[in-house]
Parts: C-alpha cells; sequence; structure tokens
C-alpha cells in the first residue's frame, strides 16, 4: 500500500466513502504499517576509550522514537557522588543502528553540557563513532574524562538528536 496525496476540497465537493477509505483510513493505514510510534524508553550504554566509566549513584536514561527511517533520540546523564569518570573519550550506544555514510553520518540535534553552578556549554556537536554509537565533540575536542571540563556530582549532558536508521 502506498501514501496517496489528498486532494484539494473545493467549494461543493461531496465527500463519499470512498474518498474517506482512500485518503482517511488508507493513509492512516500506512503511516501504522511505515512504524510511527510514540517514544519508547532505553538506557543508554556509556564507555570510554580508556578506562571504564562507573555510573555510581548517578543518573543515565534515554528515550527514543522510530519514524520510518528517522530516529529522534534524548538521552541525560547526570553525574553522582559516586560517579567515575574513566579516562579517554566517552561513547554512548545508540537505540537503533544509524546508516553508514562514507563522510559520516548527517545528525541534526543538540548537545547541552552543564558545569554545575558555573558554565552551560552549547557549542558541540554530535559525531559517529561507527554505526552503533554517537561522540560529542567540542571545538575538534571530543568530551572526555577532562573535555570541556573536570566532571563532579550534578554535571550534567543532554543530547536531544534525529539522525538516519539503517
Amino acid at each position: 500500500m502506498a501514501y496517496t496525496a489528498v486532494p484539494t476540497s473545493i467549494a461543493g465537493d461531496i465527500l463519499t466513502a470512498a474518498w474517506q477509505n482512500t485518503y482517511i483510513r488508507d493513509n492512516l493505514a500506512w503511516i501504522a504499517a511505515a512504524g510511527i510510534s510514540g517514544w519508547t524508553a532505553y538506557t543508554p550504554t556509556w564507555t570510554a576509550t580508556g578506562t571504564a566509566v562507573a555510573l555510581g549513584n548517578g543518573v543515565l536514561d534515554g528515550r527514543y522514537r522510530k519514524m520510518a527511517n528517522s530516529v529522534e533520540l534524548r538521552m541525560s546523564l547526570t553525574m553522582g557522588s559516586t560517579t567515575t569518570y574513566g579516562t579517554s573519550e566517552y561513547r554512548w550506544a545508540l537505540p537503533v543502528t544509524a546508516v553508514a555514510y562514507a563522510g559520516g553520518a548527517i545528525v541534526l540535534g543538540s548537545v547541552v553540557v552543564l558545569d554545575s553552578g558555573t558554565t552551560r556549554y552549547t557549542d558541540m556537536e554530535v559525531v559517529f563513532a561507527s554505526t552503533t554509537l554517537i561522540l560529542v565533540r567540542r571545538a575538534n575536542t571530543i568530551i572526555g574524562q577532562l573535555v570541556p571540563h573536570t566532571w563532579a556530582v550534578n554535571d550534567i549532558i543532554d543530547i536531544g538528536i534525529s539522525y538516519e536508521a539503517a
């Protein structure tokens, strides 16, 4: 079944059962079959390329929704008093595998990092480490143990992106 573009109505048009079936019922069935859904909760995996991170009593949660071949993702990491920050660069697992592009995937969205009580960083971008992992970059430096600052309790990383699913 294909989506059928709805024609422009003009004064005097008669609404028939056939019109309703074609442009309303069938199109709604197409939307449902395309996989457009509500939000699905997931717990992202957070890793470092050096020694391991440990969430401890921090909070890491995420949610996503898939619409045809597009994925919308929201993720938040709040550091706790027992969180350990590992070493080197940070990575987060995607809930749905991204399409592989030779030049890297195109991502729309934003990242906000809060150095609790001092600075809010908004000049960041999400890039793909692979079709299953993302990383965050600021001024061509990957976020990690000491970037963009030394992490502490109540520091936050919020990620909201859209990308193409494989």
